[in-house]
């Protein structure tokens, strides 16, 4: 993949002011094509950052493709020799709140109990709206 030079600097001097060389960062990896271009430009910073990768996916089960997510997200680890965790978690959608705010609240809490100093996530405007009108 190559990424615009302007995008991998902009994540290289975020990563730098955030001292995160030789720290522990796991990407947050759907298998969306947000997450895998982060993966894919911060396994082309590791070794310039001196960056410890790992990444988790959480397989929420509420797809028929959620199983084949899993699996892509596992090979593409594996082909930049990336740690992963694939974290499954159960939605009780009888719960109220709607079930793309369970799921969410399952990803955030698969996320705190990752084992890194940072969780990296990509989102696109859609997401980031989202996640401002959630708040």
């Amino acid at each position: 993949m190559n990424a615009p030079a302007a995008l991998i600097a902009i994540i290289e001097n975020t990563l730098q002011r955030l001292d995160a060389s030789g720290r522990r960062i796991c990407v947050g990896l759907s298998g969306g094509m947000d997450s895998v271009v982060l993966l894919t430009l911060l396994a082309q910073l590791r070794a310039t950052l001196d960056l410890q990768l790992s990444a988790i996916h959480v397989h929420h089960g509420l797809s028929v493709n959620a199983d084949q997510w899993a699996k892509f997200c596992t090979a593409l680890c594996a082909a930049h020799s990336i740690p992963i965790t694939v974290a499954t978690v159960d939605i009780d959608q009888s719960l109220p709140g709607g079930v793309e705010a369970l799921a969410r609240d399952a990803r955030y809490a698969a996320f705190d109990e990752v084992d890194a100093d940072f969780v990296a996530l990509a989102q696109h405007a859609d997401d980031q709206a989202e996640t401002v009108l959630h708040q």
